[in-house]
């Protein structure tokens, strides 16, 4: 475990515990700093290593447009319905469901085959 700091003490002295956490992160950051570079070194690889097949189409030479999100679109130029055509679209569409209940129980349920 390493050297004790004095006699009465079992603590392990900084430099084994550094060293031991230097070892793991060092090569965590090389693989997330590598991992940028795979798009681009992927497109200079061959077919057969992992690069891009014959028939993917080139990049862009501009980047992708981000949407505007902060912008607001325009104010909406419809009107919203009056208390009669809610009621007329709500008779509408009971009336449908009416129909298609009355039809599903005249139809006779067939047997699932096993």
């Amino acid at each position: 475990m390493g050297i004790p700091l004095s006699p009465t003490s079992n603590r392990v002295p900084p430099g084994p515990l550094l060293r031991r956490a230097l070892s793991a992160f060092v090569p965590l950051a090389l693989v997330a700093l590598l991992t940028g570079c795979a798009s681009t070194i992927g497109d200079n690889l061959p077919n057969a290593t992992g690069g891009l097949p014959a028939n993917a189409p080139a990049r862009s030479v501009e980047p992708a447009v981000y949407p505007a999100v902060h912008d607001m679109p325009p104010p909406r130029t419809d009107t919203m319905l009056t208390e009669d055509e809610v009621k007329k679209a709500e008779d509408e569409l009971l009336a449908a469901r009416n129909r298609q209940e009355r039809q599903t129980a005249q139809t006779p349920e067939k047997k699932k085959p096993r």
